[in-house]
């Protein structure tokens, strides 16, 4: 996917095997250098990871603001283990 820098991205993903305590779940954003540039846990305001008990989906909204023209990776962890990632890129 790809976005322009200075908007907000949204994330939504879920899982195909239930996950035993969904409040466990983190994202980490690293840039094209393998840099962490951010981290969302679940919560409950508009700047955490949010989870959908209806739909059992996960949703975020990171903020471009400050971020440069790269290639970004999402890793989705479950308690410290790595469950998987999708990649994103700002232009």
């Amino acid at each position: 996917n790809e976005f322009k820098l200075g908007r907000t991205i949204p994330i939504k993903f879920g899982f195909s095997t239930p996950i035993q305590d969904p409040a466990q779940i983190k994202l980490e954003i690293y840039n094209g250098d393998a840099n962490k540039i951010a981290q969302f846990a679940v919560g409950s305001t508009d700047e955490d990871l949010r989870y959908d008990s209806a739909s059992q989906t996960y949703h975020a909204n990171l903020k471009s603001q400050g971020l440069t023209s790269s290639n970004y990776q999402i890793n989705v962890m479950d308690q410290g283990n790595f469950k998987g990632s999708f990649n994103f890129v700002l232009r």
